[in-house]
């Protein structure tokens, strides 16, 4: 008696291929987006991207807001008197975003990926497949150009959890 076996191709080879796929475009610095989280809207990339640093701007005092980088997503808490709406909020004088508003004694998260260098580059945030591409968060600063150009340093941490510190 002979025993006929099928081979189901589809189960058989689909997660293999997948695995390799990704590792591929991981090896090539490149991963879905899934993977690393929400894109950034192109108009809005375009435009942080014309944004240079105000390295000729007066550093005023320091503010009191805290910036938490925890994987890729960074926490605002805004400890001072006053609200912020539409700053520029730049990480490591390199990338900015502008934030709509960061209200009084509130949290406010933003995806890193949503700030945008000169180049129209993200922020690099590690992913599934390349964590180590993730960049340190060093230094943010408010950008006010609306009022008097002054550039305000807030204090910076980093969530111990994220970095297996």
């Amino acid at each position: 008696m002979k025993r006929t076996h099928t081979w189901n191709c589809s189960r058989t080879l689909l997660l293999p291929l997948l695995a390799i796929a990704l590792t591929a475009l991981a090896g090539c610095g490149v991963a879905p987006a899934f993977l690393v989280g929400a894109d950034v809207d192109p108009q809005a990339a375009d435009a942080f991207a014309k944004l240079t640093y105000p390295k000729a701007a007066a550093i005023g005092e320091h503010l009191d807001i805290v910036a938490v980088k925890s994987g890729n997503e960074l926490t605002l808490t805004n400890r001072t008197p006053r609200a912020f709406a539409n700053v520029q909020l730049w990480i490591n004088q390199q990338y900015v975003c502008v934030v709509d508003a960061i209200p009084v004694g509130e949290r406010k998260v933003l995806a890193l990926n949503t700030f945008i260098n000169e180049h129209g580059e993200a922020f690099p945030v590690g992913g599934l497949l390349n964590p180590e591409r993730s960049y340190r968060l060093v230094l943010a600063e408010v950008y006010e150009p609306g009022t008097g150009g002054r550039r305000h340093r807030i204090l910076v941490r980093t969530d111990e959890a994220s970095t297996g510190q």
